[in-house]
């Protein structure tokens, strides 16, 4: 991996625009990015980088996703639905999520139901075992979009392309906690990468990444 510096929190952020723009132009899908930070204001700041370039983005949090209000309220939609759903499965289902707009846990539901018609799945009450099923074990269909984490919320969780912003000695470690700690929750941010991981911050870096060879 490679650590690159910046003098200020705002050209960091639009250096990491520049850069995702290259990686989507190269092919990469949006949803297998993540910038990952140690604190929820950086990736604020981020977030409105990434809005103000036109680059679909969502925050991940650690709340379980089949437990969030919404998310419930669209399943029992589906359930609803699928006892009088017969032939056009995947219509009915468009149907019965169209009061929720075109939220991004609607496109990811009607992304997977693609998906598993192209599997061969043939119903709804088919589909509704399936998301049953993810529920338990907890695996969410992939929301679009470059995911935005902090260290916490990434726990367990991996992209292909990896950025580790704000790797900053000001944020990194946290003050109010322990140094093991805040080294441990680094470790996580650097294992999160599939394929490809890069880390960045502004003013002074971390001395975790000098710890890890990173920068002099």
């Amino acid at each position: 991996p490679i650590a690159k510096g910046y003098k200020s929190q705002s050209e960091e952020a639009q250096a990491l625009v520049s850069l995702i723009k290259e990686d989507i132009a190269g092919g990469i899908a949006t949803n297998e990015i993540a910038i990952l930070t140690r604190t929820n204001s950086q990736l604020e700041l981020l977030e409105s980088a990434l809005d103000a370039a036109g680059i679909e983005n969502q925050i991940r949090n650690s709340e379980r996703f089949f437990n969030r209000p919404q998310v419930r309220e669209i399943i029992g939609a589906i359930r609803s639905a699928s006892v009088l759903s017969e032939s056009d499965w995947l219509s009915d289902l468009r149907d019965c999520l169209k009061p929720f707009g075109q939220s991004e846990y609607v496109r990811s539901f009607m992304q997977l139901a693609g998906e598993l018609e192209a599997e061969g799945l043939t119903s709804l009450r088919a589909f509704l075992r399936e998301l049953e099923e993810r529920s338990e074990t907890n695996n969410p269909p992939i929301l679009p979009g470059v995911a935005l984490a902090t260290l916490h919320a990434a726990k367990g969780l991996e992209w292909r392309k990896v950025y580790l912003a704000g790797v900053s000695a000001e944020v990194l470690p946290w003050q109010a906690s322990s140094i093991d700690e805040e080294r441990r929750l680094f470790y996580v941010g650097v294992t999160r990468a599939q394929q490809s991981l890069a880390l960045t911050y502004y003013g002074v870096a971390s001395p975790f990444l000098a710890e890890a060879g990173l920068v002099n």
